[in-house]
């Protein structure tokens, strides 16, 4: 008997660590959620970091969707969206940088975002007008 509360306790050790650390014990659901979001800051800032550091510009274009990348440029969100990315680059760039070459870098980095989604929203919307004047 020993043995198997045992092994009982031993398969629940590393949840009951992992729950120590987690936000929403109880809500799953609201868990799933927030790492949505997370995961799509991260994603997005990644590739527009990977793109402005290398000079990759079809990287960006290639791997981000336009419409989830809506949010990020729409009217309101510009704040947000480069706090957000000022606080990534803080932690993934390694090398020292000033809180004005920082916010430099993010500008310039948003602002890329802001033409790509601009640019593939206008291709949309011109297809969709070639489409619908062809009907007629």
């Amino acid at each position: 008997m020993k043995s198997k509360s045992f092994g009982v306790k031993a398969r629940n050790y590393p949840k009951r660590i992992i729950d120590r650390y987690e936000l929403f014990l109880e809500n799953e659901s609201v868990k799933s959620m927030i790492i949505e979001y997370v995961v799509s800051d991260f994603y997005i800032f990644l590739i527009l970091f990977i793109s402005h550091e290398f000079y990759l510009p079809e990287l960006l274009e290639r791997n981000i969707d336009d419409m989830k990348a809506f949010w990020y440029v729409s009217d309101g969100n510009e704040k947000t969206t480069k706090k957000i990315f000022s606080n990534l680059f803080r932690m993934i760039y390694t090398e020292n940088k000033s809180d004005v070459q920082i916010e430099v870098e993010v500008n310039l980095m948003y602002d890329r975002l802001e033409k790509m989604v601009k640019k593939k929203q206008k291709r949309k919307i011109c297809q969709i007008s070639k489409r619908v004047t062809s009907k007629l």
